[in-house]
């Protein structure tokens, strides 16, 4: 990670740590106008702006401290280039192309979104529209996106509080024109929108999860049966082994994913497989977190439910493991059908 990244954050953990205990607008609303929600953003030529590194680093750090506002969505906002000021509140809802491969096809007069973080309080929804099937995730020139931007007042929204108690809401727009654009890969990477979006929740996870072992091992160390420190026993330090090499494989995937975009390759196919690793994590997290703390866990007052409650929220969103495992599957065989098992067994390129 760069000097410049860790900078940023470091700022941004200050910021959240400031306002623990108080409402989750009034720390959605600090981040947004210093600066947090386009971090990655472009602004004029000749002006400093930041890198998708930067913003994976804030993903990753939202996690570590189970910060529960749209900062991430906020972001994909501000590079799809949506957003009217730089304070404005944006959040972002992903959606499959009902034609993959189609990007002429007419914008529906009728859109309906489920599970929209915090789109009952943003002033618009951002629609990413992920045009590609599996014959395309893996192709340079395909990483593509349309982009629908939608006012928050045109919608109906039913809110309600996921299993982290965070905001969320199902949308229902009306609207007799629908405005789709598409989004070609962002300038100096090989991403797509929906690519960096599903990086960065994957660094989210990441962050929780390291959170989760974190407080695992102080709790192991801590904790005395038998006259001795529970960490002292095998079959613990075993659990928290798992755990540790499960954070450092998914980090070493998401590492993957971002240096292709950093090389302008297109990395459809390797943020797929952080998504699907980042979430088999957050399922061992949740387990061997538990198992560790016993009821303690469980309880109001100790912070670990504020990890893997998020974990088990973040794996469900926009489809589990295993639907991604059939995507990553099918789009495998379709980039690689001359020779498989040679990707398969690592002896090639791929997955890229």
């Amino acid at each position: 990670m760069s000097g410049a990244s860790v900078l940023i954050q470091d700022a941004f953990a200050a910021l959240v740590k400031s306002y623990a205990g108080r409402p989750a607008e009034d720390l959605y609303s600090m981040l947004i106008r210093q600066g947090f929600g386009a971090v990655a953003a472009r602004g004029e030529p000749d002006e400093e702006s930041g890198t998708l590194e930067d913003l994976f680093a804030i993903a990753k750090t939202s996690g570590q401290y189970a910060v529960g506002v749209p900062i991430l969505e906020a972001n994909i906002a501000a590079l799809a280039g949506t957003a009217s000021t730089p304070t404005s509140h944006s959040t972002v809802a992903v959606v499959e192309s009902p034609k993959p491969g189609d990007t002429t096809a007419a914008p529906p007069s009728a859109i309906s979104l489920t599970n929209v973080p915090w789109s009952a309080v943003v002033e618009s929804v951002i629609v990413l529209v992920d045009s590609r099937g599996p014959e395309s995730r893996g192709s340079a020139g395909a990483d593509r996106t349309m982009v629908a931007t939608l006012r928050a007042a045109d919608a109906s929204v039913s809110e309600f509080l996921d299993i982290a108690g965070d905001r969320r809401a199902d949308v229902s727009f009306n609207h007799s024109s629908i405005k789709v654009t598409p989004q070609y890969p962002l300038r100096d990477s090989g991403a797509s929108l929906a690519d960096v979006y599903s990086l960065g929740r994957s660094w989210a996870l990441i962050g929780a999860a390291g959170s989760v072992l974190r407080l695992g091992v102080a709790y192991a160390q801590a904790r005395k049966q038998f006259g001795r420190a529970i960490g002292t026993f095998q079959a613990v330090q075993q659990e928290l082994a798992q755990l540790a090499g499960a954070v450092e494989q998914a980090t070493a995937m998401c590492q993957e994913a971002a240096a292709l975009s950093a090389q302008g390759r297109p990395m459809g196919l390797a943020a797929l497989a952080a998504q699907i690793c980042a979430k088999e994590t957050a399922a061992t997290a949740v387990r061997v977190g538990h198992q560790i703390h016993g009821a303690m866990g469980i309880t109001a007052e100790y912070e670990l439910q504020r990890f893997t409650l998020r974990l088990m929220a973040g794996r469900e969103h926009y489809g589990s493991e295993v639907s991604a495992m059939s995507l990553l599957g099918a789009s495998v065989l379709h980039e690689f059908s001359d020779d498989v098992w040679s990707v398969v067994a690592g002896d090639t390129e791929g997955p890229r």
